[in-house]
This record gives structure tokens, C-alpha cells and sequence, in this order.
């Protein structure tokens, strides 16, 4: 029986480097689809780019469980081999995207609206101005750091995420605020009672 040979640095750069390359091919095709069908579907099915988003997470998922089964397969079914490769491969992908933020990526906006662009493929009223032809490629690197870890965002790579949960945790201090509180009558002297608290509270908000 012939012997199994292999080159350990190969087989850590093919998975390392792997899935950097599926993450961008994946965006580039979703991409292309949104750009020509976005501005067709979108107004009429508002869902589009959500749909879109969950199509490259989705992918993103399978990219980690798949290039783990090969990983593991190289290591011919040995875990704790494959465990070592994979904190080696991590090791390897967390420089490389670090060069490509401090490098390659610009100063953000403060809004949503590139994201938000990239899914729908509808580029124009977005308040981009002369950006909306350097975005799009800076949008890419953004997509292709975020898809490293589906589970995992941001606040630089996501602030839809953090905008949402900064309205949810004000909609609800404003409507918890809006009750009526009585000062409890066994209150110590000196001390803030809930009403004096909640007063300004309502002022900052």
C-alpha cells in the first residue's frame, strides 16, 4: 500500500487563505445579482436585501463547517491534530485582516446606508455623493472581514446592529420613565427616591 504524503505548510495556507477566497467569490456573485435585479426588486420586495444578506451569511456557514471537514480530513480523523491547526489557522487570519482594515479601509460613514446599498444593489439617493464610486470596494473588504465569523459583529463592521439596539434600549427607558412612581415612605434622608431619578433621566433622553 502506498504511503499518504503531504505538505503541512500547503495544506495550512489552502485553509487558511480558503476561505478568504470563498468569502470574496461568494460577495462578488451576490453582488453582481443585486446590482442588476436590486433595483427592479427592492421597492417591490422590501425583504430583498435581508434575503440577500441571509443568502451570504448562510454560504458563510457552510464555508466553516466545510473547510473544518477538510481540515479534519488532512489530519486523517485526529481532533486533537485538527484543533491545533485550527488555532494556527486563526493565528495566520487575524493579521491578514487587521493589514487589510488598517490599510485598505477608509473612514466610515455614520450611517447605514453603504450596508444597506451593498445588499439592495440601489447605490444612488444614498447621500454618497462622489463616494458611491470608491464605496462599493471599500463595502467588499468590509463584507469579506465581516463573513469570517457570521456569528460575530462588529461595532465598526455592523453599527446597524449597535443603531438598532441603541433605539430598542431608549424605547424602552422612555416607556418604562413614562410610569408613574411614588416616593416610598420609608425613604432615608439624603437618599434619590425613583421619581427625582426617573425626572432626569426623562431630561437626557
Amino acid at each position: 500500500m502506498g504511503s499518504y504524503h503531504r505538505h503541512p505548510l500547503i495544506c495550512i495556507a489552502i485553509i487558511s487563505l480558503g476561505p478568504i477566497v470563498w468569502n470574496a467569490a461568494v460577495l462578488l456573485v451576490l453582488f453582481m445579482v443585486s446590482l442588476f435585479l436590486g433595483p427592479m426588486l427592492d421597492p417591490r420586495f422590501p425583504l430583498f436585501g435581508s434575503f440577500m444578506a441571509f443568502i451570504a451569511h448562510c454560504l458563510a456557514v457552510v464555508r466553516m463547517v466545510g473547510f473544518f471537514e477538510f481540515l479534519w480530513f488532512l489530519e486523517l480523523w485526529d481532533v486533537s491534530h485538527a484543533i491545533l491547526d485550527l488555532i494556527t489557522v486563526i493565528v495566520i487570519q487575524r493579521p491578514i485582516h487587521k493589514v487589510l482594515i488598517a490599510v485598505l479601509l477608509s473612514r466610515d460613514f455614520k450611517h447605514d446606508e453603504t450596508n444597506r446599498a451593498w445588499w439592495t444593489g440601489r447605490w444612488y439617493d444614498r447621500g454618497l455623493g462622489a463616494h458611491a464610486m470608491s464605496q462599493p470596494a471599500r463595502e467588499f473588504i468590509v463584507k469579506t472581514i465581516e463573513l469570517r465569523s457570521p456569528s460575530r459583529y462588529s461595532p465598526v463592521l455592523a453599527p446597524s446592529i449597535q443603531t438598532n439596539m441603541r433605539s430598542a434600549v431608549l424605547y424602552q427607558a422612555k416607556a418604562t420613565l413614562s410610569l408613574d412612581c411614588k416616593p416610598h415612605p420609608n425613604r432615608l434622608p439624603g437618599s434619590v427616591c425613583c421619581c427625582s431619578a426617573a425626572q432626569i433621566l426623562r431630561q437626557r433622553i
